[in-house]
Parts: structure tokens; C-alpha cells; sequence
């Protein structure tokens, strides 16, 4: 059986991180879980981590980052062109 793809943006791999929204963390940490155990393919664009990196606060890009690290992901490439 083919593995879904999921793309994640930025705000779904912030609430990893996010005591403020237990509910929300508790969610997406459960498919941080099924996602390391390569039950799914995932997606990121340069935008989303570009986004990632650009957080003000630098304890949780390095949170965000050192997760990033513990999955595999396909990176989309952002074609200027395609902007216009």
C-alpha cells in the first residue's frame, strides 16, 4: 500500500512546540509519532522553513530544527516565476 504524502506548513510544525495550545501539541506531537515511524511521506516548502528560521524566538527555532532533524522530507522549491 501506497504511504499518504502530507505537506506541513509552518504552523502545524509549530504547535510541536506550543505550551500555550495543549490540545493542539498533544495532536500533532501523536502525528510527529506516526511520522517518524515513516507511516507517512512528508512535504515542506522553502517558504515553511524559511518561516521556521525567521521566529523571534531562538529557543524554539532550535526546538522546531533538532525535530525537523529526526524526519525525512521532501523540500519544494519555490520557482520565482510561478509568483508572478
Amino acid at each position: 500500500m501506497k504511504k499518504l504524502k502530507i505537506y506541513l506548513d509552518a504552523s502545524a510544525i509549530g504547535y510541536l512546540d506550543e505550551q500555550s495550545s495543549p490540545k493542539d501539541m498533544s495532536d500533532m506531537l501523536s502525528l510527529w509519532e506516526h511520522i517518524k515511524q515513516s507511516k507517512y511521506d512528508v512535504a515542506l516548502s522553502e517558504v515553511t522553513l524559511n518561516e521556521i528560521h525567521a521566529n523571534k524566538n531562538a529557543i524554539k527555532v532550535n526546538t522546531l530544527v533538532r525535530l525537523l532533524s529526526e524526519i525525512s522530507y521532501e523540500i519544494i522549491e519555490i520557482n520565482e516565476r510561478e509568483l508572478d
